[in-house]
């Protein structure tokens, strides 16, 4: 899968009191990024319906690298993969001049509104290239 990439700038609210990207924000950027994508797959169009399936994190890791700051653009690219029945998203959140900012990993299981475990949507797995 080609990596997908959103833009957005760092809001003030997003700060602590060293000035700095609260480090709690970054999985927030990377949950923007995967609703993004999904949206623009045509996966969410269906989200309020009774038999929609969901994407529930069973795992996520961040490694940060440089601190991002209040009215900053940044970048967030993410890509994707599956083994088994996980689906597992890959970060890079850069700034417009190209520093790498924060990576990080999350990795995703089907489930339904019951929070029984489904198989990965074909939709996805051909979109994966399977």
């Amino acid at each position: 899968m080609e990596k997908f990439k959103i833009k957005r700038q760092v809001a003030f609210y997003e700060t602590d009191a060293m000035g700095v990207v609260h480090h709690s924000n970054y999985l927030r950027y990377f949950e923007d990024a995967r609703l993004a994508w999904l949206s623009a797959s045509g996966f969410l169009k269906d989200f309020q319906s009774q038999d929609s399936l969901q994407f529930a994190v069973t795992n996520a890791d961040l490694q940060y690298k440089k601190p991002a700051r209040y009215g900053d653009e940044i970048e967030i690219s993410m890509g994707l993969h599956k083994t088994g029945a996980k689906l597992h998203f890959k970060y890079e959140i850069h700034s417009m001049q190209g520093e790498l900012l924060c990576t990080g990993t999350s990795s995703h299981v089907t489930v339904d509104r019951n929070m029984n475990v489904k198989r990965i949507p074909k939709e996805i797995a051909q979109l994966l290239g399977e």
